[in-house]
């Protein structure tokens, strides 16, 4: 008798770790994982400040920046960074985030394009 195959093991990211080549970084290697959904939802609930009477949601953009060192503090797994230690880097370090994050883009599209 064959197991079963939980069809939702392809998205698993507790243990599955990747590697990326940042050019900001003059091409270093870095190891990163994905969000899970709970920590993504956590960040997205982190921008919304309120809802309006139409019941769209009001974005905090004060909170973008901040949201953007915690998604990045958690993702990378080597080397490993603070959000403290994110946020005193010199404004040069802002292509290198922006790549890192952009990491994280282009895996929910190439999801989506498969679903």
């Amino acid at each position: 008798m064959s197991k079963k195959v939980n069809p939702f093991d392809a998205f698993s990211v507790s243990t599955e770790t990747k590697t990326a080549k940042i050019e900001s970084l003059n091409g270093a290697e870095i190891t990163y994982r994905e969000l899970t959904m709970g920590e993504d939802d956590k960040f997205r609930r982190m921008m919304i400040k309120g809802i309006d009477k139409d019941g769209s949601p009001i974005m905090n953009l004060d909170k973008y920046e901040e949201v953007k060192y915690h998604k990045v503090a958690t993702m990378l797994i080597e080397p490993t960074m603070t959000v403290e230690a994110l946020k005193n880097l010199s404004t040069k370090a802002e292509g290198a985030i922006e790549e890192i994050l952009k990491l994280v883009k282009d895996n929910d599209e190439e999801a989506d394009e498969k679903n």
